[in-house]
C-alpha cells in the first residue's frame, strides 16, 4: 500500500492595487476689488484783480453801481454777479481784462482708485490615489 501523500502548505504573500478616495487642501486665488481715497493737490486757474492801480481807477469811476465789486472773485466767468454781462452797469470786460490776472491756486481734492488684489482661500479637492495592498495565500501543494 502506498504511504499517503502528505500536503505540504506553503503561505504566497500577494499584492493587489487598489485606488482610495482621498482629499486635500489647495490654494486657490480670487480677486477683490479694493477702493482707497487718496489725497491729490491740483492747481487752478483763477482770475483776480491784480493792478491795483487799475483796480482803483475802476473802483472810482464805476463807484455808483450797485451790483460792481471791485475785488470780484468771478471775474470772467459767464454766472458772475458782480461784472458784465450780468451787472449791466459794470465796467465792460475788455477793460477788466487789463486789470486781470490769472493765478494758479491750489486745490485739495480726494480721488478715489480702485484697485485688485489676489487673495488666497483654501478649497478641499478630492483624488484618487493608488494603494498597494499585501495579503497571505496559503497554497497546497
Amino acid at each position: 500500500m502506498k504511504a499517503a501523500k502528505r500536503w505540504r502548505d506553503t503561505v504566497e504573500q500577494r499584492e493587489r492595487t487598489v485606488m482610495v478616495r482621498m482629499e486635500r487642501l489647495v490654494t486657490k486665488y480670487k480677486d477683490v476689488v479694493k477702493t482707497k481715497e487718496v489725497p491729490q493737490t491740483r492747481y487752478v486757474k483763477k482770475a483776480i484783480l491784480g493792478d491795483p492801480k487799475k483796480v482803483a481807477q475802476l473802483h472810482v469811476q464805476y463807484k455808483g453801481c450797485g451790483c460792481y465789486q471791485a475785488q470780484c472773485g468771478c471775474v470772467g466767468q459767464s454766472n458772475c454777479g458782480c461784472c458784465q454781462p450780468a451787472c449791466n452797469c459794470a465796467p465792460p470786460i475788455d477793460q477788466l481784462a487789463r486789470a486781470i490776472e490769472y493765478v494758479e491756486e491750489p486745490e485739495e481734492y480726494t480721488q478715489t482708485i480702485q484697485y485688485v488684489v489676489k487673495e488666497p482661500f483654501y478649497q478641499t479637492q478630492a483624488y484618487d490615489s493608488p494603494r498597494t495592498e499585501y495579503y497571505n495565500v496559503t497554497v497546497q501543494e
